[in-house]
């Protein structure tokens, strides 16, 4: 072999060899490019537009990348071909690994359902700067200091009631037996919780044996009870949830019911006071939605007591399917949907819109912030404060709820908005944990997707049912009266109407509701 031959052989190789190099590096592209196209179709929001516009731009990319690299050229360009092939490669395989994780992110925004509901009963006890405060009367009974072991109760009274939650006292009194190894406790039992409690404030028993789910409310006709009394300690039932069963949603209308926990507890639970109480009726083929709130104490019947008249307010003490079954009971539709939310964090998310713009129907002041009549534009702190406010306002609890369903509708419009994209991964840490719901996972994201995919405009009407406020007992605390809101019956038939329209793909407008 001459030497120009064996040249001309060494060339051959090396040509072949940048010729592989540059093949097996477009086929290391298009594997890159099939791992991103799996992981997007995977994604819990993949519109079908995106997929196919990926689709379209992944094909284009291998067309064009497969032709210069497989085509014969000069070496210089076949090493450019491939180096530029691998930077393709590895930066589709990074988006490839961030997608799972913003994935598991948009995942953690809806809890996961509990196997089980918790009802966590309290032995509560007088502090002692409450009892020193109040020498008078408890110097007679010889017990100014607060114990802060439950072993230091052994031989003490205990205070309970006949009235209500049973099943759970009863719990409670034979863990607190089982603890201080005693066969049965020297108990003082009286007819419901309001003498209960003023039996301890009596010093006519030194604990109280009371489920925490009352606590609230018991604060609002015992100011300070909150302060003036500790937990010595509590015992947590569990039972198995009563409404687990998750409900799909597609193109069909439905209607759900939005809920705001008013625990003070971060930890959202299906047996929580409903502060904020909003039924929202969606259809999404006429791209409607109505929101209407109604009076946290609305005076409906109680599912769970026997349909006795109680607060709505206290249906959710029974779990949020109480308070599911009481509204679909009393307003003549189905809602056996539910969002929990938890407003602790409210101001989070309006942070993370990057704040929402309302029409303010009238000027008010609450604290320190003023908020003029027309259009506003409300920061986390503010919209806080906007829809807390109820005392400076003309119409109190009733303007309360009016502008929880103002910010709730600018809420919405800027979630369903293309501009939402611009404040996503804000809007994901905002969102983590926030809620429970009884809407599938799937469903969700399938919503999601259809809006990405149209960014279609929604008319969101909005309504407030009103009513007369008044006195009368509860249900759920039995003994004395409370401050109750009889609903405008007028308002609900209308609501009723308008809801049956929006589910049936009638169109509605904004209208005066009835007096």
């Amino acid at each position: 072999m001459t030497f120009y031959e064996s040249h001309n052989n060494k060339k051959k190789i090396k040509r072949g060899k940048r010729v592989r190099s540059a093949t097996v590096t477009w086929l290391f592209l298009a594997v890159a490019s099939a791992v991103l196209f799996i992981t997007f179709w995977c994604f819990p929001i993949s519109p079908a537009k995106a997929r196919i516009a990926l689709f379209v731009v992944l094909a284009l990319l291998l067309g064009i990348t497969g032709y210069f690299s497989l085509k014969k050229t000069r070496n210089r360009k076949r090493t450019g071909v491939s180096v530029l092939n691998s930077l393709l490669a590895l930066s589709l395989l990074m988006v490839s690994l961030i997608l799972p994780q913003t994935g598991n992110d948009i995942r953690k925004i809806i809890k996961d359902l509990p196997d089980v509901e918790e009802s966590r009963i309290a032995v509560y006890a007088l502090t002692t700067d409450y009892k020193a405060d109040h020498i008078e009367v408890f110097r007679n009974s010889g017990y100014i200091t607060a114990f802060t072991d439950l072993q230091d109760y052994k031989n003490l009274q205990f205070i309970t009631q006949k009235a209500v939650d049973q099943e759970n006292q009863a719990f409670a009194i034979e863990e607190i037996q089982k603890k201080l190894d005693v066969e049965k406790l020297w108990l003082n039992e009286t007819d419901n919780l309001w003498d209960a409690v003023q039996a301890l404030y009596n010093g006519n028993g030194q604990a109280l044996i009371m489920n925490q789910a009352y606590a609230d409310t018991i604060e609002e006709e015992f100011p300070g009870f909150l302060t003036d009394t500790f937990i010595v300690d509590i015992f947590t039932l569990q039972q198995e949830a009563e409404f687990t069963k998750t409900i799909d949603i597609t193109k069909d209308p439905f209607t759900v019911f939005i809920a705001g926990s008013d625990s003070r507890d971060a930890e959202l639970a299906l047996r929580t006071r409903t502060d904020v109480d909003i039924i929202m009726a969606v259809n999404p083929e006429t791209k409607q939605i109505l929101i209407c709130s109604l009076p946290r104490d609305a005076y409906i019947p109680n599912p769970a007591m026997g349909d006795s008249y109680d607060k709505l307010t206290h249906m959710g003490i029974y779990t949020i399917s109480n308070s599911v079954k009481s509204l679909t009971e009393y307003l003549g539709f189905d809602v056996d949907r539910y969002l929990l939310v938890n407003f602790a964090t409210y101001k989070t998310i309006v942070n993370a819109l990057g704040g929402v713009d309302i029409e303010n129907p009238y000027a008010f002041s609450t604290g320190s912030t003023d908020f003029p009549a027309g259009q506003i534009h409300l920061t986390g702190d503010n919209a806080l404060s906007y829809v807390r406010a109820r005392y400076s306002l003309p119409n109190g609890d009733f303007g309360r709820n009016e502008h929880q369903i103002i910010v709730l509708r600018a809420m919405i419009k800027e979630i369903l908005s293309p501009d939402i994209i611009n404040n996503f991964a804000e809007l994901l840490d905002a969102l983590s944990g926030m809620f429970l719901t009884n809407i599938s996972k799937n469903s969700i994201w399938a919503f999601t997707s259809m809006q990405v995919n149209d960014m279609a405009s929604w008319d969101i009407i909005q309504y407030h049912i009103t009513g007369t406020v008044g006195g009368a007992e509860c249900a759920s605390m039995p003994g004395r009266n409370l401050s109750v809101v009889f609903p405008n019956e007028n308002q609900v038939k209308f609501v009723k109407e308008e809801v049956e329209k929006i589910l049936s793909g009638e169109k509605i407008t904004q209208q005066e509701m009835p007096q």
